[in-house]
């Protein structure tokens, strides 16, 4: 993807949340898409997302970080 090495992704499997702008005008929603499809196909469980928001973090995002954590505490 050019962001990233993808190639050296950890051996272990934790659970991804990712939450990307569908108007994002800094990294593309694609990027995303392609994030979400690489850690799937590693084996990830990955909760994709997207909000109707540009290249920012607005209480939705935070909301969704905090359930997500809270699901995934141990």
């Amino acid at each position: 993807f050019g962001l990233w090495d993808h190639t050296n992704l950890p051996t272990s499997h934790p659970d991804v949340l990712i939450v990307h702008g569908t108007y994002d005008e800094v990294v593309p929603v694609a990027h995303g898409h392609d994030t979400r499809d690489t850690f799937i196909s590693q084996g990830f469980t990955v909760r994709y997302d997207e909000l109707p928001i540009g290249h920012t973090i607005d209480l939705r995002v935070i909301g969704k970080f905090v359930q997500f954590l809270i699901e995934h505490s141990a």
